[in-house]
């Protein structure tokens, strides 16, 4: 945490297809805190990438801009993106 209070946030994952024959990769950088009622608040980007000729190829070179809130408990969180367009 920076002397500000703000987190700066990174990381990857990998997501496939149910039958998981297809994978797709994504790594994603925010910046967020919390508020006076314990809510984690953070804003950011995922960055999609995958070889799939298949189900997934449609998120390759995806970028998703997020807003995401998480309740103190963090049992409740709410996620909205947005694609962005080239």
């Amino acid at each position: 945490m920076r002397p500000d209070g703000y987190t700066d946030l990174q990381g990857r994952g990998v997501i496939s297809t149910i039958d998981g024959n297809e994978k797709a990769s994504y790594t994603y950088m925010a910046i967020g805190h919390a508020d006076a009622n314990g809510i984690f608040r953070h804003n950011g980007a995922l960055f999609f990438h995958t070889n799939s000729t298949g189900n997934l190829v449609s998120i390759n070179r995806l970028v998703v801009i997020y807003s995401s809130h998480r309740d103190k408990a963090q049992t409740n969180f709410m996620n909205v993106g947005w694609e962005w367009s080239r």
